[in-house]
């Protein structure tokens, strides 16, 4: 059996992935945030000296999710977006398929949770 210290959270500026961020920052865990934006995330994310590390990249990007992942036991997705803006390549498609898709690679490859 394997003991979960470090849970790798994608989506963790957002208003779910915050929320999650600090119920495991709180239950004791250690935190890899996946985030597109460091001053943002830094903005809306606790500070927990040495249990929350920022990992700047791009949930549809495998290099990024795998990096996230690296030392983790656990990943919990929690990409989404309520609004499509295709000039930017956020589409639904993209976001919610595609990035799980990548998400759950890179998992299935490190084997993490």
């Amino acid at each position: 059996m394997t003991t979960i210290s470090t849970v790798a959270v994608t989506g963790a500026s957002g208003f779910v992935g915050r929320n999650m961020v600090r119920a495991l920052l709180d239950a004791g865990y250690s935190v890899r945030a996946l985030v597109r934006d460091r001053e943002k995330a830094r903005s809306v994310l606790p500070a927990a000296a040495g249990r929350l590390t920022l990992v700047v990249g791009d949930v549809t990007d495998p290099r990024s999710v795998e990096d996230l992942v690296q030392g983790t036991q656990a990943c919990v997705q929690l990409v989404g977006i309520i609004r499509e803006v295709k000039r930017l390549g956020q589409t639904f498609h993209r976001m919610h398929v595609e990035a799980t898709r990548v998400d759950v690679a890179a998992c299935e490859e490190t084997g993490v949770k």
